[in-house]
């Protein structure tokens, strides 16, 4: 995924991390079955882990430790992607959360019809937001970020 590989770059993650192709693999699956979110131990990095042959405990250490980088290098940056503050690193399953559901709102923002759903100067966040407020969802997850 090109936009997740440039976006973990400005972030400070180069590739040569085995995290980094952890994070890509991981926002991959969950882009594709999001309940993957809420059991990332027992359904996400077990995926992961038989993609990279190894097993879901060095999956997590190694997604915990591109976070660490990120976090160390450009803290700055992860709080404007969040679009709030935060006074300490994500979690592992937050940070690919995060992720995942900012680049799905950056695929929406791209579309023509895209003031439609967002108004305006409006974010990503801030129709994740409205969208919420209208059908009373927040996944559980998330919700740190809303």
């Amino acid at each position: 995924n090109e936009k997740l590989t440039r976006l973990l770059f400005s972030l400070g993650l180069s590739a040569n991390y085995t995290g980094f192709h952890c994070i890509v693999s991981a926002v991959e699956i969950a882009a594709c079955d999001p309940q993957s979110l809420t059991m990332v131990t027992k359904r996400l990095y077990p995926q992961i882990a038989k993609q990279r042959a190894t097993n879901w405990k060095a999956v997590e250490r190694n997604i915990r430790s591109a976070i660490d980088i990120i976090w160390k290098r450009n803290p700055l940056g992860l709080q404007q992607l969040s679009s709030c503050q935060m006074d300490t690193k994500p979690a592992t399953a937050q940070f690919i959360s995060f992720l995942t559901f900012y680049l799905q709102f950056d695929e929406l923002k791209s579309t023509p019809n895209r003031q439609t759903f967002y108004g305006a100067g409006g974010s990503a966040f801030d129709a994740y937001e409205k969208h919420n407020l209208l059908t009373g969802s927040v996944p559980r997850k998330l919700a740190v970020f809303a």
